[in-house]
């Protein structure tokens, strides 16, 4: 399953999300407001075949410690453009 939800303005998502969306594959969510993402959005047994996450050109500040833990299939993190300053271990 693939998810596409650039170029949206949204600032804000919460922790449960995507909890709905099991089979997920690739998500992506360049050029919004993001400026963090709540820890759980990406829980391990829900999407353990998460490949993608684009996050490019949000306001991301930084990655807070197991925002992405346990994602087995994940090959592809996109964080360009990007005003990230802290990538903390476990992130």
């Amino acid at each position: 399953t693939w998810l596409s939800l650039d170029q949206n303005s949204i600032w804000d998502i919460p922790s449960n999300g995507f909890s709905s969306l099991g089979q997920l594959q690739y998500i992506n969510l360049e050029s919004n407001r993001l400026q963090e993402l709540p820890r759980g959005l990406f829980d391990a047994r829900l999407h353990a075949q998460l490949s993608e996450i684009r996050l490019a050109h949000n306001q991301l500040r930084e990655l807070k410690p197991y925002t992405l833990e346990h994602l087995p299939q994940l090959r592809t993190l996109g964080l360009n453009g990007n005003a990230i300053r802290l990538l903390r271990t476990h992130a």
